[in-house]
């Protein structure tokens, strides 16, 4: 496997399809540290930090 891809073999439509699973990776991503920061909230004055 070649480490540098030329851009030419990449297409359009495969750039805009990674970029809108990209977009939607960084929401999913926000909601998750959203969750993970809820879940420490509640549970670090059980910790005592």
């Amino acid at each position: 496997m070649r480490a540098v891809c030329p851009i030419g073999t990449y297409s359009f439509a495969s750039i805009t399809q990674n970029f809108t699973v990209l977009r939607r990776f960084s929401q999913n991503q926000a909601l998750v540290l959203k969750a993970v920061d809820e879940m420490w909230s509640q549970f670090s004055p059980l910790l005592d930090v």
